[in-house]
């Protein structure tokens, strides 16, 4: 389904604020650029053309006298007093024509984008920087720098510089996914702008990478290629920060399939008509006895070996496995154990939503086991992280009458107790 965004700026003026729309933004500077410049050329274009006047005035006089002395001569005075006339006139139209060339020219260099590839003019940021810089007041506009103390461009004035530098670059169908899509996702200023550029000539559009300069000075910067894709990640000076993927139009299945909800910001050939969204393929479901059998051989697998980093007194390496492994596998039992209750549910990357639907002490337990400062802390975080899976774990197959092999559990327990004793305060 195709969403339409209405994308709006502010401008602020000394005595009130209005809204409108960028477009009619971009159209009242043009026409008040023109007008500025038509009021120059009045001012000019009498001075300048005044020297050709006189020259012709000139000549007629010389004329006249010449025909009023030979009778042969008046019919070549009358006739030279016309021509005079029509001079005149064409110098006049010729000037103002010049001056709407430059213009016209002016504009022609600041959109130029025929082969996909800006002119050096917008490369340059001169047309973005006459929009977005002196189109606006110094609190809203900006491409700028955070360190200078200037404010994150807004979501509409981010979301604009987005759409316009796909007008000019000539892109077929935009899109955004991500947290910015979500209404359940908490909007602060560190969403990102998750944006895919659907193309015809990705190779024409990666040999020269200069239009990335129109959305901001960037802090830091990443490429990465995904399958048919490419990925431009990139922080702004001013915070804000722009997920782009370039997707050859014939892939775009490929992009939709990894993404679990989107939102079609610009699609005038219907590119994304024959495809929906589907964010609750990546939903927890409840679990089968097969993938929680998986998990608590895992979890107590890896123990083992937070348990021979321990007494290693490798930090790091017994570190890593807890939290990378151990403590995921507990995480993953506690949504199973929402799922369980509630059916299937989204509990966000990483789990990050996963404590909205537990007790709050739940949570508070969970980031507990979070201090690793210290080998003495690493040992009490793996003694309570087993005891709490445990408990899940026997909670859940309760539950959903699945086999938990309790005894592995606690044999597990007792040697982890054992050779910490044994060799932890080596």
């Amino acid at each position: 389904m195709k969403h339409d965004i209405d994308i709006k700026i502010t401008k602020n003026s000394e005595e009130k604020i209005n809204e409108f729309d960028a477009q009619d933004y971009l159209n009242e500077y043009v026409k008040s650029g023109e007008t500025n410049q038509v009021e120059e050329d009045k001012e000019n274009i009498i001075p300048k053309i005044s020297g050709w006047a006189i020259l012709v005035m000139i000549v007629i006089v010389v004329v006249n006298f010449a025909s009023n002395q030979s009778w042969y001569l008046k019919p070549i005075g009358r006739q030279t007093n016309v021509l005079a006339v029509l001079l005149v006139v064409l110098l006049i139209i010729k000037k103002l024509f010049k001056k709407k060339k430059q213009r016209q020219r002016w504009l022609s260099s600041a959109c130029k984008s025929s082969t996909g590839n800006l002119s050096k003019d917008l490369k340059k940021g001169y047309f973005w920087k006459k929009f977005f810089c002196n189109g606006m007041s110094s609190t809203e506009s900006r491409v700028s720098t955070k360190k200078a103390g200037i404010p994150m461009r807004t979501e509409p004035e981010m979301l604009d510089v987005i759409l316009q530098t796909s007008e000019i670059l000539q892109v077929n169908a935009v899109a955004m996914s991500g947290s910015r899509t979500d209404t359940k996702a908490p909007k602060d200023e560190f969403q990102d702008y998750d944006v895919v550029y659907v193309v015809d000539d990705l190779d024409n559009l990666t040999s020269d990478l200069s239009w990335l300069d129109q959305f901001g000075n960037r802090l830091i910067e990443q490429y990465n290629v995904q399958g048919n894709r490419r990925l431009y990640l990139m922080l702004f000076e001013d915070g804000n920060r722009i997920d782009l993927t370039l997707c050859p139009k014939d892939h775009i299945q490929e992009w939709v399939d990894s993404e679990a909800d989107y939102t079609v910001l610009k699609d005038e050939k219907g590119l994304f008509v024959p495809y929906s969204p589907s964010p609750q393929r990546f939903w927890t479901s409840p679990a089968s006895a097969i993938d929680f059998e998986k998990a608590c051989n895992e979890f107590w697998w890896v123990s083992a070996y937070v348990v021979k980093g321990i007494c290693r007194n490798q930090i790091i390496y017994a570190t890593d496995h807890l939290y990378g492994i151990c403590q995921q596998e507990l995480l993953k039992v506690l949504a199973w154990q929402v799922a369980s209750d509630k059916g299937t549910v989204d509990v966000g990357k990483n789990y990050k939503y996963l404590f909205n639907y537990l007790p709050a002490e739940k949570e508070k337990g969970f980031s507990a086991l979070l201090d690793f400062s210290s080998k003495e802390k690493i040992t009490q975080s793996l003694f309570a992280t087993m005891q709490l899976f445990h408990q899940e774990a026997q909670s859940l197959a309760h539950k959903m009458g699945f086999d938990y092999k309790k005894d592995v559990a606690e044999k597990m327990i007792e040697y982890a107790e054992e050779r910490v004793k044994k060799f932890g305060n080596n």
